[in-house]
């Protein structure tokens, strides 16, 4: 694993969790406030991917005898800030689904349990 994806993964993961934890809380809420807080997860999905991304490029330049792809045309980071709501969005839609089959089967098993 190189630093870049080391780094990376430093700012990703806490964000998707984060993420995660508000879908997760928001499934109770009223429609205005669900969706509210469905945009902020997004918003901090992007947040993550871009961050990951902008920091990991720059550990990976600053370490000692960094590789030629350390210094590429910066076209990953603009992609990120630009385009970062599309796989923040992605992520987003996977969280919901799998929150959402979680619960719907978990509320089978009470169901199939109480006589």
């Amino acid at each position: 694993m190189t630093l870049y994806q080391q780094v990376f993964l430093l700012y990703f993961i806490p964000g998707i969790f984060i993420s995660f934890l508000i879908v997760w809380h928001s499934m109770k809420l009223k429609f205005l406030y669900r969706n509210t807080l469905f945009i902020v997860s997004i918003l901090i999905n992007w947040i993550a991917i871009f961050l990951g991304v902008h920091m990991g490029y720059g550990a990976w330049q600053n370490m000692p005898n960094p590789p030629e792809e350390a210094f590429a045309d910066g076209a990953k980071l603009m992609m990120s800030l630009i385009g970062g709501w599309i796989p923040g969005s992605i992520l987003f839609a996977l969280m919901f689904l799998i929150i959402k089959l979680f619960k719907s089967f978990s509320k089978k098993e009470i169901i199939n349990t109480n006589p």
